[in-house]
């Protein structure tokens, strides 16, 4: 955890507004995370334009983690006063957990907290090989439904029938089994 969070934040006149993550369920088994992200405004409900804010996730336990194997990421906030980190994709621990946001516009400093957690998805959903293969041969086969289809409605009654007669074989290929592409 980071020092900063246990450190109590001076009088700001910034609001924090969580924009995005908040209570979403990461899918741990297709390796997918909601992006956590936040607007930022001033006492007058105006954005705050070019304002740091760190997104930062737990070290351990179930948590997110960035490209590179980073739990913090450091993003300026837009024309609109947002936001968002990108990248993050959830470990394979399943639990909730905290993404801490410290936004900091000259002086003033402002925290707050994305709660998230990680989970297994609808039905522990994970595309294995043999799906994979399913849609591959299914995606073979409507092309050559429509390559079927083309040749018979064009206009070279020869060409059509000599189409319509030729055997057409569908088949998956080989399968090989490696490391994540």
């Amino acid at each position: 955890m980071a020092c900063w969070a246990q450190q109590a934040a001076p009088p700001t006149r910034l609001k924090l507004n969580i924009i995005a993550g908040q209570g979403a369920v990461n899918n741990i088994g297709m390796r997918v995370a909601a992006q956590p992200g936040v607007e930022v405004l001033d006492e007058k409900n105006a954005p705050v334009v070019g304002a740091e804010v760190i997104f930062q996730a737990p070290v351990d336990g179930p948590t997110v983690v960035a490209y590179g194997g980073s739990q913090a990421q450091t993003v300026k906030t837009n024309a609109k006063g947002q936001a968002q980190a990108t990248g993050f994709l959830p470990n394979a621990q399943v639990g909730p957990f905290r993404i801490l946001v410290r936004v900091t516009a000259g002086n003033d400093i402002v925290e707050g907290v994305i709660n998230q957690s990680n989970g297994q998805g609808p039905k522990g959903t994970k595309v294995t090989a043999n799906k994979k293969v399913i849609w591959i041969v299914a995606g073979v086969a409507a092309a050559a439904i429509a390559g079927g289809v083309a040749a018979t409605r064009g206009g070279d009654s020869a060409a059509a029938a000599a189409a319509s007669k030729k055997p057409v074989s569908i088949g998956a290929g080989p399968i090989t089994v490696g490391g994540p592409r």
